[in-house]
Protein backbone atom coordinates (compact mmCIF):
# COMPACT_ATOMS: atom_id res chain seq x y z
CA UNK A 1 0.00 0.00 0.00
CA UNK A 2 1.44 3.50 -1.34
CA UNK A 3 2.29 6.02 1.69
CA UNK A 4 0.04 8.80 1.70
CA UNK A 5 0.78 11.98 -0.38
CA UNK A 6 2.10 14.02 3.00
CA UNK A 7 4.44 11.56 4.36
CA UNK A 8 8.06 12.66 3.79
CA UNK A 9 11.84 11.28 4.32
CA UNK A 10 13.26 14.35 5.22
CA UNK A 11 12.40 17.65 5.55
CA UNK A 12 14.82 20.81 5.61
CA UNK A 13 15.77 22.35 9.11
CA UNK A 14 14.92 25.68 9.48
CA UNK A 15 17.11 28.48 11.04
CA UNK A 16 16.56 31.17 13.05
CA UNK A 17 15.04 34.44 11.74
CA UNK A 18 17.11 37.34 10.54
CA UNK A 19 17.08 40.33 12.14
CA UNK A 20 14.29 42.05 9.98
CA UNK A 21 12.01 38.77 10.10
CA UNK A 22 12.21 39.30 14.01
CA UNK A 23 10.82 42.32 13.30
CA UNK A 24 8.00 41.24 11.37
CA UNK A 25 7.65 38.82 13.27
CA UNK A 26 7.31 41.09 16.45
CA UNK A 27 4.20 43.67 14.78
CA UNK A 28 2.60 40.41 13.69
CA UNK A 29 3.60 40.41 10.09
CA UNK A 30 3.22 37.50 7.29
CA UNK A 31 6.35 35.68 7.69
CA UNK A 32 7.50 34.86 3.47
CA UNK A 33 10.57 33.49 4.72
CA UNK A 34 8.79 29.84 4.45
CA UNK A 35 7.18 30.36 0.86
CA UNK A 36 8.90 28.42 -0.95
CA UNK A 37 9.71 29.66 -4.81
CA UNK A 38 12.44 27.66 -6.48
CA UNK A 39 14.80 24.49 -5.63
CA UNK A 40 18.24 23.76 -7.23
CA UNK A 41 20.81 21.19 -6.92
CA UNK A 42 24.64 21.71 -7.75
CA UNK A 43 25.77 19.62 -10.55
CA UNK A 44 27.20 16.77 -8.05
CA UNK A 45 24.34 17.05 -5.82
CA UNK A 46 25.85 17.83 -2.80
CA UNK A 47 24.09 21.05 -2.12
CA UNK A 48 20.67 22.26 -2.67
CA UNK A 49 19.73 25.97 -3.21
CA UNK A 50 16.11 26.91 -2.55
CA UNK A 51 14.99 30.37 -2.70
CA UNK A 52 11.97 32.14 -0.65
CA UNK A 53 9.44 34.39 -1.71
CA UNK A 54 10.89 37.13 1.12
CA UNK A 55 14.06 36.67 -1.33
CA UNK A 56 16.08 34.52 1.34
CA UNK A 57 18.36 32.29 -0.35
CA UNK A 58 19.47 29.14 1.76
CA UNK A 59 22.15 26.68 0.89
CA UNK A 60 21.88 23.10 2.48
CA UNK A 61 24.65 20.46 2.52
CA UNK A 62 22.15 18.03 1.36
CA UNK A 63 23.49 14.71 2.51
CA UNK A 64 23.52 15.74 6.15
CA UNK A 65 20.54 18.33 5.55
CA UNK A 66 22.15 21.43 7.56
CA UNK A 67 21.56 24.79 6.36
CA UNK A 68 24.76 26.46 5.24
CA UNK A 69 24.76 29.58 4.37
CA UNK A 70 21.60 32.41 4.32
CA UNK A 71 22.02 35.19 1.56
CA UNK A 72 19.41 38.02 1.14
CA UNK A 73 20.26 40.54 -1.30
CA UNK A 74 16.61 41.79 -2.24
CA UNK A 75 13.08 41.81 -0.11
CA UNK A 76 11.64 40.89 -3.22
CA UNK A 77 10.63 36.92 -4.40
CA UNK A 78 12.89 34.61 -5.72
CA UNK A 79 12.01 33.94 -9.59
CA UNK A 80 15.43 31.51 -10.77
CA UNK A 81 18.51 29.60 -9.05
CA UNK A 82 20.73 28.78 -11.37
CA UNK A 83 24.19 26.94 -10.18
CA UNK A 84 27.55 27.29 -12.43
CA UNK A 85 28.44 23.82 -14.17
CA UNK A 86 31.55 23.71 -12.75
CA UNK A 87 33.56 22.75 -15.32
CA UNK A 88 35.87 25.67 -14.37
CA UNK A 89 37.58 25.28 -11.16
CA UNK A 90 37.70 29.12 -10.91
CA UNK A 91 33.34 29.44 -11.24
CA UNK A 92 33.20 25.74 -9.02
CA UNK A 93 30.17 27.05 -6.20
CA UNK A 94 28.94 30.17 -7.82
CA UNK A 95 25.00 31.00 -8.07
CA UNK A 96 23.14 33.06 -10.13
CA UNK A 97 19.75 34.55 -8.59
CA UNK A 98 16.86 36.45 -9.93
CA UNK A 99 14.38 38.12 -8.36
CA UNK A 100 11.47 40.50 -9.25
CA UNK A 101 14.19 42.82 -9.05
CA UNK A 102 15.91 43.87 -12.25
CA UNK A 103 18.94 42.99 -10.77
CA UNK A 104 21.12 40.03 -11.27
CA UNK A 105 22.87 38.53 -8.01
CA UNK A 106 25.97 35.70 -8.03
CA UNK A 107 27.26 34.57 -5.45
CA UNK A 108 29.78 32.31 -3.88
CA UNK A 109 28.52 29.25 -2.11
CA UNK A 110 31.61 28.40 -0.23
CA UNK A 111 31.98 30.90 1.96
CA UNK A 112 31.43 29.14 5.51
CA UNK A 113 32.41 25.81 3.80
CA UNK A 114 35.40 25.36 6.41
CA UNK A 115 32.68 26.17 9.51
CA UNK A 116 30.02 24.03 11.15
CA UNK A 117 27.86 26.84 12.10
CA UNK A 118 25.50 28.88 9.53
CA UNK A 119 26.83 31.85 7.33
CA UNK A 120 25.17 35.03 6.47
CA UNK A 121 25.52 37.06 3.48
CA UNK A 122 24.70 39.76 2.78
CA UNK A 123 26.23 41.59 -0.04
CA UNK A 124 26.73 40.01 -3.43
CA UNK A 125 30.14 38.65 -5.55
CA UNK A 126 28.70 40.41 -8.40
CA UNK A 127 26.16 42.02 -9.38
CA UNK A 128 24.42 42.48 -12.89
CA UNK A 129 22.23 45.93 -13.62
CA UNK A 130 20.61 46.50 -17.25
CA UNK A 131 17.35 44.76 -17.44
CA UNK A 132 13.90 47.15 -17.14
CA UNK A 133 12.06 44.42 -15.06
CA UNK A 134 12.05 41.45 -13.00
CA UNK A 135 14.01 38.29 -14.04
CA UNK A 136 12.38 35.06 -14.70
CA UNK A 137 15.29 33.05 -15.72
CA UNK A 138 19.05 32.15 -15.77
CA UNK A 139 21.29 29.88 -17.39
CA UNK A 140 25.14 29.62 -17.39
CA UNK A 141 26.91 28.71 -20.59
CA UNK A 142 28.45 25.61 -21.42
CA UNK A 143 31.27 26.63 -23.20
CA UNK A 144 32.84 29.84 -21.79
CA UNK A 145 33.05 29.56 -17.71
CA UNK A 146 31.99 33.06 -17.22
CA UNK A 147 28.74 34.11 -19.45
CA UNK A 148 25.68 33.97 -18.03
CA UNK A 149 21.78 34.03 -20.30
CA UNK A 150 19.09 36.00 -18.21
CA UNK A 151 15.40 36.74 -19.06
CA UNK A 152 12.96 39.48 -17.97
CA UNK A 153 9.85 40.72 -18.08
CA UNK A 154 11.14 43.61 -20.20
CA UNK A 155 10.82 41.15 -22.71
CA UNK A 156 14.31 40.47 -23.74
CA UNK A 157 17.14 37.62 -23.32
CA UNK A 158 20.54 39.57 -22.22
CA UNK A 159 23.99 37.83 -22.77
CA UNK A 160 26.12 39.01 -19.44
CA UNK A 161 30.44 38.63 -18.88
CA UNK A 162 30.21 37.82 -15.26
CA UNK A 163 33.40 38.57 -14.84
CA UNK A 164 33.56 42.47 -15.80
CA UNK A 165 29.83 42.66 -15.49
CA UNK A 166 29.65 43.68 -19.59
CA UNK A 167 26.72 43.62 -21.54
CA UNK A 168 27.71 41.14 -24.64
CA UNK A 169 24.57 40.75 -25.93
CA UNK A 170 20.59 41.53 -26.09
CA UNK A 171 18.11 40.12 -27.75
CA UNK A 172 14.54 41.57 -27.98
CA UNK A 173 12.85 39.67 -30.36
CA UNK A 174 9.99 38.80 -28.61
CA UNK A 175 6.68 40.49 -28.41
CA UNK A 176 5.87 39.83 -24.36
CA UNK A 177 7.66 39.17 -21.49
CA UNK A 178 10.59 36.41 -21.95
CA UNK A 179 9.71 33.43 -19.76
CA UNK A 180 12.67 30.94 -20.26
CA UNK A 181 15.79 31.19 -21.28
CA UNK A 182 18.70 28.18 -22.42
CA UNK A 183 22.03 28.04 -23.67
CA UNK A 184 22.68 25.72 -26.63
CA UNK A 185 24.71 22.69 -25.68
CA UNK A 186 26.06 22.48 -28.68
CA UNK A 187 26.61 25.72 -30.15
CA UNK A 188 28.33 28.69 -27.96
CA UNK A 189 26.62 31.38 -30.70
CA UNK A 190 22.98 29.32 -30.42
CA UNK A 191 20.05 30.55 -27.28
CA UNK A 192 16.49 29.94 -27.38
CA UNK A 193 13.80 32.34 -25.13
CA UNK A 194 10.57 31.43 -24.06
CA UNK A 195 7.63 34.60 -24.28
CA UNK A 196 4.13 35.06 -23.48
CA UNK A 197 3.99 35.80 -27.02
CA UNK A 198 3.31 31.96 -27.75
CA UNK A 199 6.77 31.86 -29.60
CA UNK A 200 10.24 29.90 -28.77
CA UNK A 201 12.73 31.58 -30.57
CA UNK A 202 16.25 30.12 -31.55
CA UNK A 203 19.11 32.99 -32.26
CA UNK A 204 22.20 33.89 -32.69
CA UNK A 205 24.98 36.55 -30.23
CA UNK A 206 27.03 37.07 -33.07
CA UNK A 207 24.05 38.76 -35.61
CA UNK A 208 22.54 41.03 -32.66
CA UNK A 209 23.50 44.50 -33.24
CA UNK A 210 22.33 45.43 -29.28
CA UNK A 211 24.26 45.17 -26.72
CA UNK A 212 21.72 45.93 -24.11
CA UNK A 213 18.14 45.90 -23.12
CA UNK A 214 16.30 49.54 -24.31
CA UNK A 215 16.08 52.37 -21.73
CA UNK A 216 12.63 53.38 -23.27
CA UNK A 217 9.15 51.80 -21.58
CA UNK A 218 8.08 50.87 -25.63
CA UNK A 219 8.62 47.84 -27.34
CA UNK A 220 10.92 48.02 -30.11
CA UNK A 221 11.03 46.15 -32.98
CA UNK A 222 14.33 43.85 -33.75
CA UNK A 223 16.55 44.44 -36.97
CA UNK A 224 15.00 42.61 -39.95
CA UNK A 225 16.17 39.70 -41.19
CA UNK A 226 17.95 39.27 -44.20
CA UNK A 227 15.80 38.99 -47.50
CA UNK A 228 12.74 41.24 -45.83
CA UNK A 229 12.22 44.59 -47.25
CA UNK A 230 12.68 47.77 -45.08
CA UNK A 231 9.98 49.98 -43.34
CA UNK A 232 8.36 52.54 -45.94
CA UNK A 233 8.96 55.84 -45.55
CA UNK A 234 5.10 56.23 -44.45
CA UNK A 235 5.85 53.35 -42.00
CA UNK A 236 8.98 54.84 -40.77
CA UNK A 237 6.94 58.53 -40.03
CA UNK A 238 4.15 56.84 -38.13
CA UNK A 239 6.24 55.44 -36.04
CA UNK A 240 7.97 58.55 -35.09
CA UNK A 241 4.62 60.31 -34.58
CA UNK A 242 4.08 57.35 -32.44
CA UNK A 243 7.59 58.54 -30.27
CA UNK A 244 6.69 62.08 -29.96
CA UNK A 245 2.76 61.71 -28.89
CA UNK A 246 4.47 58.77 -26.03
CA UNK A 247 4.52 61.24 -23.61
CA UNK A 248 0.94 62.39 -24.45
CA UNK A 249 -0.46 59.19 -24.06
CA UNK A 250 0.94 58.63 -20.35
CA UNK A 251 -0.51 61.11 -19.08
CA UNK A 252 -3.68 60.70 -20.68
CA UNK A 253 -3.31 56.90 -19.48
CA UNK A 254 -2.31 58.49 -15.72
CA UNK A 255 -5.41 60.79 -15.46
CA UNK A 256 -7.57 58.45 -16.73
CA UNK A 257 -6.69 55.75 -14.31
CA UNK A 258 -6.92 58.18 -11.58
CA UNK A 259 -10.06 58.85 -12.24
CA UNK A 260 -10.76 55.00 -12.00
CA UNK A 261 -9.21 54.53 -8.79
CA UNK A 262 -6.29 52.44 -10.09
CA UNK A 263 -3.06 52.12 -11.59
CA UNK A 264 -2.12 52.54 -15.32
CA UNK A 265 -0.68 49.02 -15.44
CA UNK A 266 -3.92 47.52 -14.47
CA UNK A 267 -6.36 50.24 -16.76
CA UNK A 268 -8.16 48.00 -18.68
CA UNK A 269 -11.34 48.02 -21.37
CA UNK A 270 -13.11 46.19 -19.06
CA UNK A 271 -12.99 49.37 -16.40
CA UNK A 272 -14.50 51.33 -20.01
CA UNK A 273 -17.17 48.81 -20.23
CA UNK A 274 -18.08 48.09 -16.07
CA UNK A 275 -19.09 52.07 -16.08
CA UNK A 276 -21.16 51.90 -18.99
CA UNK A 277 -22.79 48.97 -17.37
CA UNK A 278 -23.11 51.24 -14.29
CA UNK A 279 -24.68 54.37 -15.59
CA UNK A 280 -26.95 52.58 -17.98
CA UNK A 281 -28.35 50.87 -14.44
CA UNK A 282 -28.55 53.81 -12.67
CA UNK A 283 -31.09 55.25 -15.18
CA UNK A 284 -32.61 51.90 -15.09
CA UNK A 285 -33.36 52.67 -11.51
CA UNK A 286 -35.02 56.25 -12.10
CA UNK A 287 -36.93 54.91 -14.98
CA UNK A 288 -35.30 56.68 -17.66
CA UNK A 289 -34.06 54.55 -20.58
CA UNK A 290 -29.71 54.94 -21.39
CA UNK A 291 -29.00 58.58 -22.92
CA UNK A 292 -28.43 58.30 -26.84
CA UNK A 293 -26.04 60.97 -28.23
CA UNK A 294 -27.00 64.91 -27.82
CA UNK A 295 -29.35 66.15 -30.16
CA UNK A 296 -28.33 67.72 -33.17
CA UNK A 297 -30.48 69.70 -36.30
CA UNK A 298 -29.33 68.44 -39.52
CA UNK A 299 -30.97 69.88 -42.80
CA UNK A 300 -31.25 67.90 -46.17
CA UNK A 301 -30.89 70.47 -49.03
CA UNK A 302 -34.02 70.12 -51.08
CA UNK A 303 -33.81 69.38 -54.55
CA UNK A 304 -34.87 71.98 -56.95
CA UNK A 305 -38.43 70.15 -57.51
CA UNK A 306 -39.04 70.32 -53.66
CA UNK A 307 -39.79 72.93 -51.72
CA UNK A 308 -38.49 74.33 -48.93
CA UNK A 309 -38.87 72.33 -45.76
CA UNK A 310 -39.85 73.48 -42.43
CA UNK A 311 -37.40 75.24 -39.97
CA UNK A 312 -37.49 72.52 -37.48
CA UNK A 313 -36.38 68.94 -38.02
CA UNK A 314 -36.38 65.98 -35.92
CA UNK A 315 -33.13 64.87 -33.70
CA UNK A 316 -30.63 62.29 -34.95
CA UNK A 317 -27.94 61.00 -33.17
CA UNK A 318 -24.67 63.25 -33.35
CA UNK A 319 -21.93 61.34 -34.77
CA UNK A 320 -19.21 64.23 -34.49
CA UNK A 321 -18.40 64.07 -30.86
CA UNK A 322 -17.22 67.91 -30.98
CA UNK A 323 -20.79 68.41 -31.93
CA UNK A 324 -21.99 66.13 -29.21
CA UNK A 325 -20.00 67.80 -26.45
CA UNK A 326 -21.34 70.71 -27.06
CA UNK A 327 -24.55 70.06 -25.56
CA UNK A 328 -22.46 69.93 -21.91
CA UNK A 329 -20.02 67.82 -19.75
CA UNK A 330 -19.95 64.43 -20.63
CA UNK A 331 -18.56 61.64 -18.18
CA UNK A 332 -16.32 58.90 -19.41
CA UNK A 333 -19.31 56.41 -19.67
CA UNK A 334 -21.27 59.31 -21.30
CA UNK A 335 -18.77 59.55 -24.08
CA UNK A 336 -18.58 55.09 -24.29
CA UNK A 337 -22.38 55.05 -24.83
CA UNK A 338 -22.07 58.18 -27.48
CA UNK A 339 -19.53 55.64 -29.15
CA UNK A 340 -21.93 52.66 -29.09
CA UNK A 341 -19.71 50.88 -26.23
CA UNK A 342 -21.77 48.73 -24.55
CA UNK A 343 -24.46 49.14 -26.26
CA UNK A 344 -27.78 47.55 -26.17
CA UNK A 345 -28.09 45.49 -29.74
CA UNK A 346 -31.40 45.60 -29.41
CA UNK A 347 -32.23 49.43 -29.40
Amino acid sequence: MSQPATDVSRQLPVGPPLPHQQQQQAGGSKNRNRSRTDAQFNPDCSQLAVGNESGLVEIFNWSAMRLRVRALFSRKIVNALAWHPGYAAECRGWLAIGTNSPTVFVMDTGVGSDTASCVDVSEPMITLKGHRDRITSLCWSPHTPHHLLSGSFDGTAQVWDVRTGDHLANFAGHAGKVYTVLWSASDPDVCLSGSEDHCLLVWRISQLDRKSPPTSGRQYRPPLPHGVLARTADEAALDADVDDASTGHEAAAAATAATLNTSVEDLELDDLLRLVEQKKRELTVKGQPPPAAAPTQFVRRPSATEKEPAASASAVPADNEDLADAAGPATLADVALRRGVGADPSR
